[in-house]
């Protein structure tokens, strides 16, 4: 029985570990940038059983959840669209709910990038000119919007005109514009144009449009002469690379009873496919446009008076190849992409490359003609599409990285496996050398004796034999105690200077003595001066004993600290300098007095052992 117990709970066992609630992220790739539109979908999956909710969680306008779907079946991708998300950096993630595990996110969130350009208004070049044409007529093909207006994202743009009342602006589906007006209806209008990419619009300068009025009797009876062309109107021929050209009319129109500014000319029969013409009739002067195709067109330009009498010439527009250039240009092109597409070049040319954690690494591609770039880390794509890499790990590992380079055809790639090595630090190197004596160092076996310029003695010390020693002599006051006294160097300055300091007190005394006879009268001068220098020597001998006891107890410290001091003396090879020596002992955790001590047993001095100290 317990056998069939322990079955059943292995079998519950594995049926929650695989049946278990998990939440998959499946679209889009971390890291993800978009370019091209801010409205998204976003998919992922769950699985589990008695499934209630699958939710999108993102952090734009704050973390939180954006949409939900109710009852998904398990593991079936779904899917979520967001719409309107700004510019900027993001993280989402999907969130299950079922009736037996409760609630579970993906592993890790994703995070996705929002860099779409921002949208530029259309602009107007300016430039259109005044139009007129005779009542009764119309005014066709005037001119193309196109040449007036652009959009820098290359949006196609919509045109209207505003302004007419009598005036019929009419815009074809090629954005020729053409003028009419109701019949006998003359005068002047103003207008503007307006150009829309669906976002933004631009409008045009104000533009003149007259309907000049002309009399309704008989020209010919009324005694008006019509206009007459004089000479001929050239034919246009051109090359195809040449977009833009312009033809003056104003020496060809004549008539006798208008001056050439009160003529106005149109034309008629243009292939607008081919090219278009547009007349300025303030400066008399006619604007061709090609529209990048070769062929022959006839045209008729015509002239009209004030009255209404017209004449008429037509010539013939020739767009034709530049034959040399543009056939070396079209057999460049051919020769280009009859090329197999094929990597040229890897930067670097090794497959394993190793590299130290921190490093960075370019990892380039030159392909034999451009193409659509994608690089891959792990299998997981990057958002670089420039035909180079710049790689950089602070961890330790392998890692693949795969190029792709994809034109219309073709696909080729390229993969480097990267090893990424602990940086070692570079081993420090020691040198020494020999001593140097006057280089102001006490370096190896110098001393007073072979280096006096190195090893410097004290005012109250002398070299000898090798070795700075005290110089013997004091006053005949304070020689006897102190010669007899068992004291240490600091300790002997100590008294030396205090003893000064006493001597310089007692001539103060004695002086002050002098000045006061009358207290002391009933002494003698002798016995004034030895009574005192008596009583001064008895305080000094107790001064001296009592600093001498107070030094024997310190000396007697000397055993404890020698194991110390003998251990620096061991760790200082004679070949360091005195400031490298202090430094090591100190790092080693030696007392600044012991240290000292071990220095001045070394041969050195106390100024020299005091101005190493100041310099560390």
């Amino acid at each position: 029985m317990k056998r069939l117990f322990g079955i059943f709970l292995i079998f519950i066992f594995l049926v929650t570990g695989v049946f278990g609630l998990s939440v998959e992220l499946t679209f889009p790739v971390n890291n993800a940038v978009f370019v091209d539109s801010n409205t998204f979908v976003f998919k992922c999956k769950a699985t589990g059983e008695d499934l209630r909710f699958i939710e999108l969680y993102t952090n734009v306008n704050g973390w939180g959840k954006k949409v939900e779907i109710i009852n998904p079946s398990s593991n079936i991708e779904v899917s979520f669209s967001v719409k309107d998300i700004i510019n900027g950096d993001y993280l989402w993630n999907c969130k299950a709910i079922d009736g037996n595990e409760g609630i579970k996110f993906a592993s890790s969130n994703r995070s996705f990038s929002i860099n779409i350009a921002p949208n530029n208004a259309p602009t107007y070049k300016g430039g259109i000119s005044a139009q007129s044409w005779n009542m009764n007529t119309e005014k066709k093909n005037a001119f193309d919007l196109d040449n007036y207006f652009s959009d820098q994202e290359g949006t196609k743009l919509s045109y209207s005109a505003n302004g007419n009342d009598n005036i019929l602006v009419n815009i074809d589906s090629n954005n020729v514009v053409s003028f009419s007006q109701p019949s006998n209806w003359f005068g002047t209008e103003k207008i503007y144009f307006a150009a829309s990419d669906g976002k933004a619009n631009v409008n045009s300068d104000i533009i003149n449009l007259t309907v000049v009025k002309i009399t309704q009797n008989n020209p010919i009876a009324s005694g008006n002469i019509a206009p007459v062309i004089e000479g001929k109107i050239p034919d246009q021929n051109v090359g195809l690379d040449t977009n833009t050209w312009f033809l003056d009319l104003i020496d060809y129109g004549k008539d006798t009873e208008d001056s050439s500014s009160k003529l106005n000319w149109y034309v008629d029969g243009v292939n607008i496919d081919l090219i278009k013409v547009e007349i300025d009739n303030v400066l008399k002067r006619a604007k061709f446009t090609s529209q990048g195709k070769t062929g022959t067109d006839t045209i008729t330009f015509v002239v009209s008076d004030s009255g209404g009498l017209n004449a008429s010439q037509s010539l013939k527009i020739i767009i034709k190849e530049e034959q040399n250039e543009l056939q070396e240009l079209l057999n460049e092109i051919d020769k280009i992409e009859d090329s197999p597409f094929v990597i040229k070049a890897t930067i670097p040319p090794e497959k394993e490359v190793i590299v130290n954690n921190n490093e960075i690494m370019i990892f380039k591609i030159e392909t034999t003609r451009k193409g659509d770039v994608e690089w891959y880390l792990d299998g997981e794509l990057l958002g670089e599409t420039r035909n180079f890499f710049s790689f950089n790990s602070n961890e330790q590992g392998e890692y693949n990285l795969t190029v792709y380079v994809t034109d219309l055809d073709n696909k080729v790639s390229n993969s480097w496996n990267i090893i990424v090595k602990s940086s070692e630090p570079k081993a420090v190197i020691i040198t020494s050398s020999a001593p140097v004596c006057g280089n102001n160092i006490v370096e190896g076996d110098e001393n007073c004796l072979n280096c006096p310029s190195d090893v410097l003695c004290l005012e109250n010390q002398k070299c000898d034999n090798s070795l700075c020693v005290e110089k013997k002599g004091l006053s005949s006051i304070t020689g006897s105690f102190v010669t007899g006294l068992n004291l240490n160097s600091p300790l002997k300055s100590a008294v030396y200077g205090i003893l000064g300091l006493f001597g310089f007190f007692l001539l103060s005394v004695l002086i002050i003595r002098r000045k006061n006879k009358k207290k002391y009268s009933h002494l003698t001068k002798l016995e004034k001066e030895e009574g005192f220098v008596m009583r001064l020597q008895k305080r000094l001998r107790e001064w001296i004993q009592q600093r001498a006891e107070k030094s024997e107890q310190k000396l007697s410290l000397k055993n404890l600290e020698s194991k110390s001091k003998d251990e620096i003396l061991q760790i200082a090879p004679s070949s360091l300098s005195i400031i490298r020596f202090i430094k090591d002992s100190v790092a080693q955790g030696h007392p600044k007095n012991i240290i000292k001590k071990a220095l001045k047993e070394k041969g050195w001095s106390r100024f020299q052992i005091w101005k190493a100290f100041r310099k560390i």
